[in-house]
């Protein structure tokens, strides 16, 4: 038998993870949200998805991998709380033409992208648990959740009508 999710059961499950959201901070939210989909995005391919081909010897899988640094970038890749001094901002603005990251002109970060790194790093750089990241996507879903139903992002419609079906 199938059942249908209704935004009640919805905000009984979302309700169910409170105790692991009152636990998280701006940076474990925007770490979630926002940092390590941009990892997955646009750096593990080369830097984490295959052990075994780790460009520079750099995993950015952990916070652990970002914070040693790689075979020719020393430990200051990332300090946690200061972006100015993390050689990281320096690579993703193409500051020096040795580490411009990502390496593809078409993959470069967006402003908005560099900006989200810059903020994320200067509150201390979290890396929080799966189930505090869990937690996190619970409440961001849960926000979407009206009596009517979830809101699914969309591109749009002619009218709030037509989007807000």
């Amino acid at each position: 038998m199938i059942r249908k999710i209704t935004p009640l059961i919805l905000l009984t499950l979302a309700t169910a993870t409170l105790s692991a959201e009152e636990k998280f901070t701006e940076g474990d939210a925007l770490f979630t949200l926002k940092i390590s989909p941009l990892f997955s995005e646009k750096c593990n391919g080369c830097h984490g998805d295959d052990a075994e081909k780790i460009k520079g010897d750099y995993n950015m899988l952990t916070r652990e991998g970002l914070l040693a640094g790689g075979e020719t970038i020393g430990k200051d890749v990332l300090i946690p709380g200061d972006a100015k001094k993390s050689f990281i901002m320096e690579s993703v603005r193409w500051e020096d033409p040795d580490f411009e990251m990502p390496p593809k002109e078409n993959d470069r970060l967006s402003e908005e992208q560099i900006a989200d790194l810059e903020k994320w790093i200067n509150l201390g750089a979290a890396w929080p648990t799966e189930e505090v990241q869990s937690a996190i996507r619970m409440a961001e879903s849960r926000r979407k959740v009206t009596k009517a139903g979830v809101i699914i992002d969309t591109s749009g419609g002619l009218g709030d009508e037509w989007t807000f079906r």
